[in-house]
């Protein structure tokens, strides 16, 4: 089964301008560089942990991009 390129890297910078919030503000709350912060976000995955981090700080599930897919796919019969 294939998933979508959710790319949640994106998501998350798009969320930090929305709420006008910068990555730097974003590093230093979770005590990563500012450099190594913006190498993470341009990624299309994020480490489970980090997003866990992300998600609170920011108050947005970015876990629910995931599951939304998943159920999607769960529901489409798939060639066997």
């Amino acid at each position: 089964m294939k998933r979508n390129n959710i790319n949640v890297g994106k998501v998350v910078k798009q969320t930090l301008a929305e709420q006008g919030r910068s990555v730097s503000w974003l590093a230093t709350k979770v005590h990563y560089s500012v450099p190594n912060m913006y190498h993470i976000l341009g990624k299309e995955s994020v480490e489970v942990d980090l997003l866990w981090q992300i998600s609170e700080l920011l108050g947005v599930d970015f876990f629910a991009y995931f599951s939304e897919e998943l159920s999607f796919n769960m529901n489409v019969p798939h060639d066997k």
